[in-house]
């Protein structure tokens, strides 16, 4: 007897109604849909490099370096503290219900934020409400990708998500060049404002948006996860029953012990510790390699190169938002073709040798009426985020959602958050303190730490290219899954590969 009913045929019941029934308008849409909160993310990040560029907002809290690190650093503050509960909001009640959450709360902060007073207390408290929506968002959305993506295109789908954080950037950019003629606080209230906007319509659209089909079959809906299979991988429903049933088997077998996600990282086996120490690295990569640098703190670079005019600072950010943006999209692109690792590396070797050159820059050209030697500063800056954007920026939600089991999954890419989110505040705070005092030594600085990330990410990442999650399970250690045959059938198609069941 088949283990899922067959009642459907061909008819879809418990996905949304309105949800698309072809391939590539469903995918786009689940892409679309959760990078919108990336957006969001992004336009948080670069809306602050702008805005301290303005008159109207530095006048009104009379900005130091240390309220600078602080107002920025309260977005980590935030996103640590909502580690606490992100696991349990994704694992309980589903990817789309925290993403959801997500966007009530940037709601909450977002109007804390614009109705600030000169009281900075009240501005940093928003920033830190908006830093706990960053993180409930940034943890789901991956993982409702990732949980969705057929595994060929997966790297594609993941990276292109995280991506459009330079779409929020982009647009953080020409708002706040735009915003800067009027002559009172709107010019940064109108800002910070329209940060509304992307939360809005994330809420829109996730209600044609499908729930992580890996997420249902783990709470027992198993035919919600035949109608999404049908769809993502243009397949009839016998053989998206089949494929489903091999899930259910692999997800009952993590589930087998009375161990919770959380006991079984803090207990970890060989495969769960080199997890662990492939995230804890990456979160490293991802927040202390110069990302900061070229993002919350581009504004004080420029002033540092000898640029100080406010429409020239506010044209570069601009321009630089729209270079990331570029980058990304090359390199989530290539991810399924040069393989996450080997991309990984090459992009730090780039950021290595740009950082030596910037710091060498600066010290040369900073203080010089040179503008040949300024504008090479800026390249140098653009050539580093290049770099960073063409690997890391995509990777940060892809790898973390490849690399953990359906068990631990949420609880694994939270561990990842919670780093990202520690080390995150670690920069944001002391970057603008050190840039300031020490100059052009910090970027070499930089650089010489960058040397020693690199060597660990050459000994312990793995590669996960053009695996379902499943096989990564297989290559990390993970014990394989006995497949009992399901209605005599020999082979079962497994979305873009074949598994053959014994007789």
């Amino acid at each position: 007897m088949p283990l899922i009913s067959s009642h459907n045929s061909g008819r879809f019941h418990h996905t949304p109604r309105f949800m698309p029934k072809s391939r590539n308008a469903l995918l786009s849409l689940v892409v679309f849909t959760t990078a919108v909160t990336s957006t969001s993310i992004g336009y948080d990040s670069m809306v602050m490099a702008g805005v301290i560029a303005v008159p109207q907002f530095t006048n009104f809290f009379h900005l130091n370096p240390t309220i600078n690190g602080l107002m920025n650093a309260s977005v980590w503050m935030g996103g640590l503290i909502a580690c606490l509960f992100t696991q349990f909001l994704s694992d309980h009640y589903g990817r789309k219900r925290a993403i959801i959450i997500s966007s009530l709360v940037s709601f909450v902060g977002v109007i804390l934020q614009t109705a600030s007073t000169r009281n900075i207390g009240m501005f940093i408290f928003a920033r830190l409400v908006i830093g706990i929506s960053n993180q409930l968002a940034g943890t789901a959305s991956p993982l409702l990708i990732a949980e969705i993506a057929p595994k060929l295109i997966r790297g594609f789908m993941v990276g292109l998500y995280f991506t459009c954080f330079n779409v929020g950037a982009i647009i953080a950019s020409g708002v706040t060049y735009g915003s800067v003629g009027i002559p009172n606080t709107w010019a940064w209230r109108l800002p910070s404002l329209i940060q509304a906007v992307p939360s809005a319509l994330s809420l829109l659209l996730l209600f044609i948006v499908p729930e992580s089909p890996r997420w249902k079959i783990a709470n027992g809906q198993l035919e919600y996860a035949v109608e999404v299979f049908q769809v993502i991988d243009t397949t009839n429903e016998k053989e998206a029953r089949a494929y489903v049933h091999r899930l259910k088997q692999t997800i009952e077998d993590e589930s087998t012990s009375s161990k919770n996600a959380w006991t079984v990282l803090l207990h970890p086996s060989q495969a769960d510790k080199q997890r662990l120490i492939i995230v804890f690295t990456f979160a490293m990569v991802v927040e202390l390699a110069g990302s900061s640098v070229g993002s919350w703190y581009l504004t004080i670079i420029m002033r540092q190169a000898g640029i100080t005019d406010t429409d020239k600072l506010l044209q570069i950010n601009l321009i630089s938002s729209c270079w990331n943006f570029v980058c990304a999209v090359v390199g989530s692109y290539m991810f399924d073709h040069i393989g996450r690792k080997r991309q990984a590396i090459g992009a730090m070797i780039g950021m290595i040798a740009t950082l030596f050159l910037l710091g060498g820059f600066v010290k040369t050209y900073g203080e010089s009426n040179n503008k040949a030697g300024q504008y090479a500063t800026i390249f140098f800056m653009f050539l580093f985020n290049g770099c960073y954007n063409f690997s890391i920026t995509p990777l940060n939600c892809l790898y973390p959602s490849e690399l953990f089991p359906m068990k631990t999954r949420a609880a694994g890419t939270t561990i990842f958050k919670f780093w990202n989110s520690g080390f995150g505040l670690l920069g944001t705070f002391i970057l603008p303190i050190a840039m300031t005092r020490i100059g052009w030594k910090f970027y070499v600085i930089n650089a010489s730490y960058d040397v020693v990330l690199l060597a660990l990410a050459y000994m312990y990442w793995v590669e996960t290219k053009g695996m379902s999650l499943e096989e990564i399970g297989r290559l990390l250690g993970d014990k394989d899954v006995c497949i009992p045959e399901l209605d005599g059938l020999e082979c079962i198609s497994e979305l873009n590969t074949a598994i053959y069941i014994k007789k």
